[in-house]
């Protein structure tokens, strides 16, 4: 199973000629060791290994805006945790740099902040959707991106062909989706499945 961890990088190698301070890394450890280097630097002084956070009141860290930063690192370390989260068991069948990939990815991806601000940018069903597929054909998980898929088509032919916005799936539009979906003959089973993973699908990016 992956680890992870924030730390401080005190290696000789990894110290500021000009600061003489240490970057703050996350440590992926599959297999073999990665680090992911953040824009962040201290002393050994002025990092909590424990609490994997910045010291205040340590003079390296008085010009920092300590509890911006401590929340940056709060916000990816549970980015990370959640990408091995959902990469389950299939992460026996990946490599450390696919999972460091990943982990990068999903951090890009919060620096929108949250689903209201992508929902402002205009993220679709399709295109977050379309991300998730491909995650899970990363990590041999077919079935899944297929079950995504088979579903995510399922609503895009309920909306006359047309990619609709995450935010546009509201109790209404889930409700009238069942409605055709049942008057064309599909199961009570079926409608579930379909309606399962779009949630999912809409949890992920909320996540």
């Amino acid at each position: 199973m992956a680890k992870i961890k924030f730390t401080l990088d005190t290696r000789k190698k990894s110290k500021s000629s000009t600061t003489g301070l240490y970057p703050i890394v996350l440590r992926v450890f599959h297999k073999k060791p990665r680090f992911i280097y953040l824009n962040y630097q201290t002393s050994p002084e002025g990092w909590d290994s424990s609490k994997m956070k910045l010291k205040k009141s340590i003079l390296a860290n008085k010009d920092l805006d300590i509890d911006t930063i401590n929340n940056d690192i709060y916000d990816k370390i549970h980015l990370a945790q959640m990408v091995i989260r959902d990469i389950g068991d299939a992460i026996d069948q990946t490599n450390v740099d696919n999972l460091v990939q990943l982990i990068k990815v999903s951090w890009e991806s919060k620096n929108s902040s949250s689903l209201k601000q992508r929902i402002v940018n205009g993220i679709t069903l399709a295109e977050w959707g379309g991300e998730l597929i491909r995650r899970k054909e990363m990590f041999n998980k077919p079935s899944s991106a297929r079950w995504y898929k088979d579903s995510i088509n399922a609503f895009l032919k309920f909306n006359n062909g047309d990619d609709l916005l995450l935010d546009d799936i509201d109790v209404t539009f889930l409700k009238n989706f069942q409605a055709y979906r049942e008057s064309i003959g599909n199961s009570k089973n079926s409608i579930s499945a379909y309606m399962r993973a779009v949630r999912a699908i809409y949890n992920g990016a909320i996540a």
